[in-house]
């Protein structure tokens, strides 16, 4: 039983961690390029 909830825990909070991590790397992405574009 313990097991099951901890699968369901995973299951919920590593999609929601790996939306937050995309979106930190999209805007560091997006930061690198406007930096290039005003050097």
């Amino acid at each position: 039983m313990i097991w099951n909830s901890l699968f369901i825990v995973l299951f919920i909070f590593l999609p929601n961690l790996l939306l937050v991590t995309a979106k930190q790397l999209h805007i560091t992405i997006l930061r690198s390029f406007s930096s290039q574009s005003i050097i």
